[in-house]
């Protein structure tokens, strides 16, 4: 299924809270070999500090999409991951 998308084997991807398939930000992951970032694991951690930002602003920041995101959400998901406060309110 995850083929029309592009995704290929063993590849990371990601879906929203409500289990769309956000194409743009896949699109990103997809890409980040061709940008430098050629090794599995970088692209692993990618993939894994995304899913945390995106689950974070989903519950933290009233289901915000990231692409809607801004410079207070992201100093609100620093403090979370600094000081482990969850749920993080601002």
């Amino acid at each position: 299924m995850l083929d029309r998308f592009g995704v290929g084997e063993g590849q990371p991807f990601l879906l929203c809270g409500d289990g769309s398939y956000d194409v743009d930000l896949n699109r990103f992951l997809r890409e980040l070999p061709s940008r430098g970032a050629r090794a599995e694991n970088s692209v692993a951690a990618y993939a894994r500090d995304l899913t945390l930002f995106v689950r974070f602003l989903e519950t933290s920041r009233h289901g915000k999409r990231i692409w809607a995101c801004d410079g207070e959400d992201l100093w609100a998901h620093e403090r979370v991951r600094l000081w482990r406060t969850w749920p993080a309110t601002a």
